[in-house]
């Protein structure tokens, strides 16, 4: 862009209309994958102790153990595992940031969940598009495209919801957020389409403002989700464009290979 002190990521050009993009990947948050890796850390003796026990185990995690509180803890669920064997309740073992309930378990013991530090995803959302916006000041890009590959698409309630749900509860937090940055015409926000989800229905859903919610199949495994939202008023042109983007990411692996004269493996079966 001619008046940009910085270049822009992206910028398309279809059939007269624009977008000048800036971009971004959000991956699981460091408090997340701390957590998960001190759960890999125990994950193999729960499951020797549930076996030995035929019992399961519940919890969460908000900060994880050093070496000598983890052998702590383990040694006092060894204890809970041995008295609900007998068919004791007891109260949850705590131990700083950690929580454990051991419970009888009607599968042969071992199995474990475990809830992972409480995100605020709302407040992480805002967090993330208002470095973009910032960033999008100085490049003279107008939208933003996330691709959110942590947790909230996959593991939260908000991610149980219809899509026609979650795009109207995105749409409003994200024109609230950025109703400041009055540079960015608007954002689209997906689920990156990197879970195996092969059974999840193709839909288009109008929502208000020219918003729109699109669920569409990448491959015979995978389907994106995705939300465009026009955070300013006239802009449902590139939000348009974004549809025919995404309409196009449609069974691409096939088509690119046919491009170049090639045949698909028997892997990648046709849509």
């Amino acid at each position: 862009m001619p008046d940009a002190q910085t270049p822009a990521d992206l910028l398309l050009t279809h059939d007269g209309v624009s977008c000048t993009v800036e971009m971004l990947a959000v991956m699981r948050d460091a408090k997340t994958l701390d957590a998960d890796r001190w759960l890999e850390t125990i994950s193999d003796r729960l499951r020797r102790i549930g076996q030995r026990h035929n019992v399961e185990f519940r919890g969460r995690v908000e900060t994880p153990l050093d070496k000598q509180r983890s052998a702590e803890l383990l040694d006092e669920v060894e204890r809970h595992a041995s008295a609900t064997a007998q068919g004791l309740e007891l109260p949850e073992i705590q131990i700083e940031g950690v929580a454990v309930t051991t419970v009888r378990s009607k599968r042969g013991g071992g199995g474990t969940s475990f809830d992972l530090p409480r995100i605020d995803y709302a407040k992480r959302i805002l967090d993330k598009l208002g470095d973009k916006a910032e960033q999008a000041q100085r490049s003279a890009a107008s939208w933003i495209v996330a691709d959110w590959t942590d947790h909230l698409w996959h593991m939260t309630a908000w991610g149980a919801q219809t899509l026609e749900e979650k795009g109207n509860a995105l749409a409003a937090l994200i024109r609230s957020g950025l109703d400041n940055d009055r540079h960015i015409r608007g954002v689209v926000i997906s689920d990156g389409g990197v879970l195996m989800r092969p059974d999840i229905p193709e839909q288009t859903v109008q929502l208000p403002d020219g918003a729109i919610a699109v669920s569409r199949q990448i491959d015979s495994w995978h389907t994106r989700e995705s939300v465009i939202i026009p955070v300013q008023p006239h802009t449902t042109d590139c939000a348009q464009l974004w549809l025919k983007i995404l309409d196009g990411e449609r069974n691409w692996a096939t088509r690119e290979l046919a491009i170049h004269g090639l045949e698909p493996p028997s892997e990648l079966p046709k849509i």
